[in-house]
């Protein structure tokens, strides 16, 4: 039950629109979202790249998206510029999902040459969004010894990976690579874990397995059954799943079978698998936020929701926001 969990706690923030936000000089950054790479303290470099091989993993890459100035990051949960952390576990496909959607051609890390390229859909679409609402976002892709049918195998990786970086996070051993500066998180609260896909189940087996979770965001996720064993008792941690009526590649029921009396459903009617990736669009804001909102509050009380919302990067990241936000410190 709920009560078991984490009490939700309801909070507001300011979203962060472009014609607000100054620009960097970085060649990574844009108005409102800076890019960087991370690097790990070197006991932890280290203990990652071990978990990642045995896994079955040759490398993992790190990247962190976040507000471009610190003052974009405050937040009235917080009241503070230090920002929720969300790790974020993509998938590596070696088949596209659908048109223009090859994931593997198109990595976490990458971001478009323009962001009306239609060709050019990435995951950091999605994630800079997030960004924009004042997270700090560290994204990872774990790249294959071996890029080969079936991938089950990089579920067990991303899940090694993603159980990683949340002990870096609360250790306060991510950094920017370039400034050497600590990410501008608060690392003793607030590290919630989401992920897509195979990602989806491994923020799904992160959650049930790892201490320091506040919640979890599994987006079209696949089973993780074969890889995680039942949630603990003793690890509660809040999941919300975020399911497709268009998607065929994870269908809905196999998201569902995942759940457990205390997770949450939204299905967004129209969403494909492969959604997330789109490329931004003019949208109205305060249409997705309140699309956003209306699900998740309607999730909470009756355990599912359906929504007729178009799918769109700008509607993950609110779905996102709307969600973790109430389990915020």
């Amino acid at each position: 039950t709920m009560s078991a969990l984490r009490r939700p706690r309801i909070g507001t923030r300011a979203h962060v629109s472009s014609a607000s936000a100054s620009s960097s000089s970085s060649s990574s950054s844009t108005g409102v979202c800076h890019r960087c790479r991370v690097s790990l303290s070197p006991p932890f470099a280290s203990a990652l790249h071990s978990r990642i091989t045995r896994a079955g993993g040759r490398r993992c890459d790190v990247v962190a998206y976040r507000p471009a100035t610190l003052e974009l990051g405050t937040n009235s949960v917080h009241g503070t510029t230090r920002m929720p952390l969300v790790i974020f576990a993509a998938p590596l496909l070696a088949t596209a999902m659908a048109a223009g959607n090859d994931i593997l051609a198109m990595s976490t890390l990458t971001p478009p040459p323009s962001p009306t390229d239609p060709s050019a859909s990435r995951y950091c679409v999605t994630l800079s969004k997030l960004a924009e609402r004042g997270y700090v976002v560290v994204a990872l892709d774990v790249w294959p010894a071996v890029i080969a049918p079936p991938p089950l195998w990089r579920v067990p990786a991303l899940y090694e990976a993603t159980r990683a970086l949340v002990a870096c996070a609360r250790a306060g051993a991510l950094q920017d690579a370039s400034s050497g500066e600590p990410l501008p998180f608060h690392r003793e609260c607030d590290i919630f874990v989401a992920g897509h896909s195979l990602g989806g189940a491994a923020a799904v087996c992160c959650g049930r397995t790892t201490a320091g979770v506040s919640a979890v965001v599994a987006l079209h996720p696949t089973r993780c059954d074969p890889f995680c064993p039942p949630r603990p008792r003793h690890v509660p941690c809040p999941m919300l799943y975020v399911t497709g009526g268009s998607d065929w590649l994870v269908r809905a029921e196999v998201s569902r079978s995942m759940m457990t009396a205390d997770d949450v459903e939204v299905h967004l009617v129209h969403a494909g698998h492969a959604n997330m990736l789109g490329v931004t669009a003019s949208v109205d804001g305060a249409h997705v936020d309140q699309a956003a909102r209306d699900a998740i509050v309607t999730a909470r009380a009756k355990g599912s929701s359906r929504s007729q919302a178009s799918p769109s990067p700008e509607l993950y990241a609110a779905l996102v926001d709307e969600y973790v936000r109430a389990y915020q410190s």
